[in-house]
């Protein structure tokens, strides 16, 4: 049976990690990755994966990793991430090759609630001060991407 690789993506605070979990959760036998915890492992020297082409690298060469343990143990994989197209396609391409399913799935919500929820301090206390920018910067990806 061929394994799925679910690829959550979205603005900070649009609720990717509840939605991951909660697609883990129902499926028979699966893994939830956090690329944002992956991201944090990094204590000293950590750069932001938005602001460097090289922490992000690291952070998706870790995601796929891992997600690639998992699959080999008979895993379907939920990974919560902020990734782009080229990135999924990038890092995911070897992975369709072999007949795994890999679906990319953007969430988004009206900017009001967005901007509630990240002034609620959830996506805040994560990213820090780089949710409004990270949120900006996702829209502008996400347009750009779509006429590449």
């Amino acid at each position: 049976m061929a394994r799925k690789v679910w690829i959550i993506s979205g603005p900070a605070g649009v609720g990717k990690s509840t939605t991951a979990r909660r697609l883990a959760q129902d499926m028979k036998k699966s893994a939830y990755v956090s690329g944002d915890d992956i991201s944090h492992m990094a204590v000293s020297g950590r750069e932001r994966p938005w602001e460097s082409e090289q922490a992000n690298d690291l952070v998706w060469k870790n995601i796929v990793a891992l997600t690639e343990n998992f699959v080999e143990a008979g895993y379907d994989v939920v990974v919560d991430w902020v990734s782009f197209w080229q990135d999924v396609k990038r890092y995911t391409a070897h992975w369709i090759e072999q007949g795994i399913e890999v679906r990319y799935v953007i969430l988004w919500a009206d900017q009001d609630v967005q901007s509630n929820v990240i002034n609620a301090g959830r996506a805040r206390r994560r990213w820090g001060s780089g949710s409004s920018y990270c949120e900006m910067s996702f829209e502008a990806r996400v347009h750009q991407n779509a006429t590449t």
